[in-house]
């Protein structure tokens, strides 16, 4: 039964992420109604929000999370040829691609799943908050060294 609600879920939140091909482009979030595509948690807070987006053929491909440390647990399973990593920017909101961004990592910051990760897209940002955070700077390659996935 159980298994089954999860199906459903994860359904749900697949026909949430479709829309017309935008090629890569950042996804649109309805926030307080779409789904994490790993936890099924409600995506509501937009300093958090990550997305993995890949082109299709008229349709494409929109995995949503609620936190950035899903997407990265969730990257392998969700990547597919050409796609791209977004994540928030924490201070003002706006997308910017997961590769380009620095992060406030292994800190204090209360995130929707108890990452402790924050995106900015400058390090001088990411370093005001990772002081007031007890976290550390790094940048996306080496987050995806020092982040434990399964």
């Amino acid at each position: 039964m159980i298994r089954l609600m999860l199906i459903g879920l994860f359904a749900l939140a697949g026909l949430n992420g479709c829309s017309r091909n935008e090629g890569t482009a950042p996804p649109i979030v309805h926030y307080g109604e779409d789904v994490c595509a790993l936890c099924a948690m409600i995506v509501s807070d937009e300093r958090f929000a990550a997305a993995i987006v890949a082109p299709g053929d008229g349709e494409r491909f929109v995995a949503l999370y609620d936190d950035i440390g899903d997407m990265l647990v969730h990257k392998e399973a969700m990547s597919k040829a050409g796609s791209v990593m977004w994540v928030h920017d924490f201070d003002t909101n706006e997308w910017i691609k997961a590769q380009e961004a620095f992060y406030c990592a292994k800190s204090e910051l209360v995130t929707p799943m108890a990452s402790g990760i924050a995106a900015f897209a400058t390090r001088e940002a990411a370093h005001r908050v990772a002081t007031e955070y007890s976290g550390s700077v790094v940048d996306y390659e080496v987050l995806l060294q020092t982040t434990v996935t399964p």
